[in-house]
């Protein structure tokens, strides 16, 4: 029995001290209330004003002015400064363009835009800052300057039809090649080339029709070579480079900077542009000395001359071209063979025979050599072979007079010792 009413006696010692703490919290809360009561009986005591002062026109026209100003206005904030986040990946400034064509794109997106110059494009700001499809407040447009320098301008148009505009220079961002542009055979035989310094033939042989490219540097691509000009720029066109003929496929332009020649790449489009700096052909001396392979050189007239060039016996004019190539040495004998080796249609190394000199008594070859690309010039001057004198013949009219010499030559052989005894 004592163990059923243990359990009882425990609970009610915890229920005493649950009614007792129930009991003072009712009484906080009716305390509470009536301070409260106490509080709003002495706020309606409190005297309210017995009369208003009327305000005067005057002060009603102060109302709205100053700092409480009403009229309405739009707090000055500096627009986003968005030179770091417009990118301008291609501008078509190929020679032959006609549309002037912008390809834009935004930092850390993936999304671009072609566009005129000129035209008005909305932008939007979501995560990012985004180009719009609808007509936004946030606007940019890009137009050229006087220097033809591109620019970028930025507005917000306000509500009260008053725009915030500020604008920036907007440098073309070159990127890596496209992979259409890499596999691409004209880029890959272009970026392989290299650079030549002038033909020194035009400018000592050159004359009238080919002194504009005198003194120009040249570029060496897949064999063929082209002179450096910005008015001249490189077409690619039936699987091979060729030189101010118009095409619609890749343009190369040549600017020459001086310390080197950059090439200015375009693809079809005009929007992707490839900058390449080609670096200098090295070229060894010709080990051809015309002095050891131009022998028993002869003179046959005032203007004419004959001799063996590698054991190859050539008769030459005043002025006429001598061309070495692989087969041997031979001359260039039309103006047709001439204009192709200048055109480098004909590659090899060149002796040109200027004439016959005379200087101190004795007579020389002159003439000059060159390197088969035209950049080593050697003055050449070689002395005529020398020619073994020849006795005439004597024609006798008889046996008598032939006899009578042959005396006279004895007599005097056997009288010559006689003086030395």
């Amino acid at each position: 029995m004592l163990i059923r009413q243990l359990p009882l006696i425990f609970y009610s010692k915890y229920l005493r001290y649950y009614l007792l703490a129930v009991c003072g919290g009712a009484c906080l809360i009716l305390l509470i209330g009536l301070i409260s009561l106490c509080f709003c009986k002495a706020d309606k005591k409190a005297a309210l004003p017995q009369k208003v002062k009327k305000l005067d026109e005057k002060s009603y026209d102060l109302m709205g002015t100053g700092a409480l100003a009403l009229n309405q206005q739009f707090v000055d904030f500096p627009l986003p400064d968005l030179k770091r986040e417009i990118l301008l990946l291609g501008c078509n400034q190929r020679p032959d363009a006609k549309d002037e064509l912008l390809r834009l794109g935004l930092r850390g997106s993936s999304s671009e835009l072609v566009l005129k110059m000129g035209q008005v494009v909305y932008l939007k700001y979501g995560e990012d800052l985004e180009f719009s499809s609808e007509k936004t407040p946030f606007w940019l447009c890009l137009n050229l300057d006087n220097e033809n320098k591109l620019y970028a301008e930025v507005g917000i148009s306000l509500l009260d039809a008053q725009e915030k505009k500020t604008r920036f220079l907007l440098e073309e961002v070159i990127g890596k090649v496209s992979e259409k542009m890499a596999m691409s055979q004209g880029y890959q035989l272009i970026q392989q080339g290299t650079w030549l310094e002038p033909d020194l033939l035009l400018e000592k042989y050159g004359g009238e029709e080919y002194r504009s490219r005198a003194g120009k540097k040249r570029i060496l691509v897949d064999g063929q070579i082209y002179f450096v000009s910005e008015d001249l720029p490189l077409t690619w066109k039936d699987d091979s480079w060729v030189q101010g003929v118009a095409s619609k496929g890749l343009l190369a332009r040549l600017i020459d900077r001086g310390q080197g020649v950059n090439i200015e790449l375009w693809d079809e489009t005009g929007l992707e542009r490839i900058d390449l700096n080609l670096p200098e052909q090295r070229i060894e001396r010709s080990v051809i000395r015309m002095q050891e392979v131009m022998t028993q050189i002869r003179k046959r007239t005032s203007k004419r001359i004959s001799c063996r060039l590698d054991n190859k016996s050539i008769h030459l004019k005043e002025g006429e071209w001598v061309l070495h190539q692989e087969s041997g040495w031979r001359v260039l004998s039309s103006l047709e063979e001439i204009e192709r080796y200048l055109e480098y249609q004909l590659i090899g190394e060149l002796f040109i025979f200027d004439g016959v000199e005379k200087r101190d008594g004795a007579e020389f070859l002159k003439g000059s050599f060159f390197d088969k690309y035209r950049l080593q010039m050697v003055d050449v001057e070689l002395p005529f072979a020398k020619q073994a004198k020849v006795e005439p013949v004597r024609r006798y009219s008889s046996k008598g007079d032939a006899s009578r010499e042959l005396h006279e030559r004895e007599a005097k052989r056997r009288v010559e010792p006689a003086r030395y005894r």
